[in-house]
């Protein structure tokens, strides 16, 4: 189908195919590719050709050509998208190959504007935090390499098309949006129907700016510099005709230079070059102002913006925003630290129904992720009643490109600690390729109070243990393969020892400790899945391990499981009396009894899923089918053998169930209930209870997060 339209002297021709003429026809496509040029012409100047050509193609996506583009849809971005290409590409002819941040970034710029122009509001904000989490892990290449000698294609394509974009929205605020189109418009009267490149670009740049942006373009377009900029202090100052003199002083952080913009609020009262190491501002107003911030319009890719504020006495510089906790979404923000809070309720034995307050930060939803958890027990008589739980991450202070840190503390519900955490990316490619990660762990774990304590799981001890450990996650098509291995050394310490007088006294143990595990997921016939995994465990020291300290073989270890306190002690939630939870981990075993545990373990664990429904939308996304089986050797401190006389342990179960996955705003879970048909130890089942024999109902359930 063909139509036809106009654009002052300029003719418009559409072709598509009959059956998109709902989306294409009636002069759909005609008035959009008509609105792209009346857009077009405000930036540069009148269309260069006498006609323009809009076909729709098969592919998605959209390929310009001079006089002609070709788009896979007919919508008004994409439209205004590729008909920009017919400037900054062909009439402004540059080398899309050497310099593609003057097509695709120029032609993504003038997009933008265009939505901004009429009413959907300004890219920058959605560009900047998404660039900055580049910047901030080393993912960013300038914006001005040649298009071959980036890392991979995914980083050309960011850097090409959106970090070019930033370039020139950062470009507008440096020169001001007026200036900004009067470089426009000149650089196409003066280059259109040439070649241009960088040099030209600039050079028309500072003409109309009538300023020397080298700086500009070197640190944007041959540098991945970072921005960071604190308001270090304040000086006010009462004039005879009542007005106010303020002096602000600014220190430099980062390696980048940028103007920054001193202001209140909606008001900005001045602008600092941004380039010295230390920069004083002076102004005059009318009024006293209020609480100084630099940058309040978010315009100076400034990486940490919480020490932009004014100091004040007893409250530091970061501006906190207070609220209530939404557990199913994280709040984040650019230009401050979110601190949100929620009341928590659960029960155990020794505690009875335990009343907690929980506060959770961020910053940029990576930074200062911090959680603090209060606890106050409600049962009369209830030993050490309150408890106190913090985590500190990723401080803005001690930030390291792709690393996590982590120092937790605490002493809640008869226990008591300290835990170190680093993890390491050594990931190659932005989006592809292997995952590895290496990290370091230091554990500290001391029990206070016996009261809260499942006997089955824990003993009357400490430990300090610290170590390395590597993983590593990859694809090949829809296969998954991934492994971790941690290896970690320390000492036990027991109280009282065996025979003691001395109240003080303690027995103390060295030993080492290490798990591993691979696991390979891929898909079988009619849209099944099937996972194997395997593991080893080990635990080697002159005596016999504590409980919480040796190798698990039904699920996770108490260490493991001690932040969630619906697992955490004797008579909670999810491990009062009757009711059979899984928490996975360990050997994975999981017809077995939750407190079966040993020295070593080898097991194979084996899931094969069949989903019976799966929708995009809503809280259910899948309900699936299952079936398990599990098979390995532990030793026989964790179930005697049979007959006796050997020294490990064969076990082996298998059973089937039922699986939903669910999705509620940021979180996904898991739901599962298995069915366990065969346990060989069926005197060690899950949920065996004196009086049954070897057939007999059981049931488990597990609940985890999923990706």
């Amino acid at each position: 189908v063909y139509e036809q339209g106009h654009y002052g002297n300029v003719a418009v021709h559409v072709l598509y195919q009959p059956q998109d003429t709902a989306s294409w026809g009636h002069g759909v496509a005609v008035g959009r590719t008509v609105t792209a040029l009346a857009w077009l012409d405000t930036l540069y100047g009148p269309f260069a050709w006498p006609q323009l050509t809009n076909v729709h193609r098969i592919e998605g996506g959209g390929t310009e050509f001079p006089m002609m583009v070709m788009n896979g849809g007919a919508s008004l971005g994409l439209i205004v998208h590729e008909v920009g290409h017919q400037y900054t590409m062909g009439i402004l002819a540059n080398n899309e190959w050497r310099e593609g941040f003057l097509d695709e970034g120029f032609t993504s710029f003038q997009t933008g504007w265009f939505y901004e122009h009429h009413g959907a509001g300004a890219a920058l904000p959605g560009l900047d935090p998404w660039l900055l989490d580049l910047d901030l892990d080393g993912w960013s290449e300038p914006i001005s390499l040649v298009s071959e000698r980036y890392h991979d294609f995914t980083t050309y394509n960011i850097m090409i098309y959106s970090k070019a974009q930033l370039f020139y929205e950062e470009l507008r605020f440096v020169v001001g949006d007026d200036a900004m189109r009067r470089i426009l418009r000149l650089y196409y009267a003066r280059w259109k129907l040439r070649h241009v490149d960088e040099a030209k670009l600039r050079a028309v740049c500072e003409e109309v700016a009538h300023q020397d942006l080298g700086w500009f373009f070197a640190e944007w377009l041959h540098g991945t510099p970072l921005f960071d900029y604190r308001l270090q202090r304040v000086a006010r100052r009462h004039l005879a005709d009542g007005s106010w003199r303020t002096t602000v002083t600014i220190r430099r952080l980062g390696d980048g230079m940028m103007p920054v913009e001193i202001g209140e609020r909606d008001t900005i009262y001045a602008r600092a070059t941004g380039q010295p190491l230390e920069e004083r501002v002076e102004f005059v107003t009318a009024r006293k102002p209020g609480r100084l911030m630099l940058d309040p319009r978010l315009k100076a890719h400034d990486w940490n913006m919480l020490n932009n504020r004014e100091p004040r006495p007893f409250k530091g510089r970061s501006l906190t925003e207070l609220r209530i906790d939404n557990p199913t979404r994280e709040t984040v923000r650019r230009d401050r630290l979110v601190s949100a809070w929620l009341p928590l309720v659960w029960s155990n034995t020794a505690g009875g129904l335990t009343l907690a307050l929980r506060a959770r930060d961020n910053y940029l939803g990576r930074f200062d992720r911090n959680v603090t958890i209060g606890s106050l027990a409600t049962r009369r008589g209830a030993p050490r009643r309150s408890g106190l739980y913090v985590r500190w991450a990723n401080p803005t202070a001690s930030f390291t490109p792709r690393t996590a840190t982590s120092v937790a503390a605490w002493s809640v519900e008869g226990r008591a600690g300290l835990a170190l955490h680093a993890d390491r990316s050594l990931r190659s490619h932005l989006d592809f390729g292997p995952d590895p990660h290496a990290g370091f762990d230091a554990e500290w774990m001391a029990t206070t109070d016996v009261t809260y304590l499942d006997r089955r799981l824990w003993d009357d001890a400490g430990s300090i243990e610290a170590g390395p450990w590597i993983s590593i996650t990859t694809q090949h098509g829809q296969t998954e393969w991934s492994g971790r291995l941690s290896l970690r050394g320390g000492v036990v310490y027991r109280y009282p020892g065996v025979g003691v007088v001395s109240a003080n006294r303690y027995d103390v143990d060295g030993y080492a400790r290490t798990e591993g595990e691979a696991r390979v997921a891929l898909p079988l016939w009619l849209k099944s899945r099937l996972s194997v995994r395997l593991y080893v465990g080990g635990y080697a020291a002159a005596t016999p391990p504590p409980l919480q300290r040796r190798i698990l073989l039904a699920g996770a270890d108490p260490y493991e499981t001690f932040t969630n306190p619906l697992l955490r002690s004797s008579g909670a939630l999810f491990v009062r009396p009757g009711f059979h939870y899984h928490a996975s981990g360990g050997a994975n075993l999981r017809g077995f009894a939750p407190d079966a545990s040993g020295r070593w373990a080898v097991a194979v664990n084996v899931d094969g899923t069949k989903p019976l429904l799966r929708v995009n939308h809503g809280l259910l996304r899948e309900i699936a089918l299952t079936a398990f089986a599990d098979g390995g050797v532990a030793d026989t401190m964790a179930i005697p053998s049979s007959p006796p006389g050997r020294s490990y342990t064969t076990l082996y179960d298998a059973g089937v169930g039922i699986a939903t996955r669910h999705v509620l705003g940021d979180l996904a879970w898991r739901l599962r209930l298995d069915l366990p048909l065969v346990v060989n130890r069926w005197d060690r089942a899950a949920d065996f209870t004196p009086g049954d024999g070897r057939v007999a109902f059981r049931w488990q359930v597990s609940l985890e997060a999923v990706r």
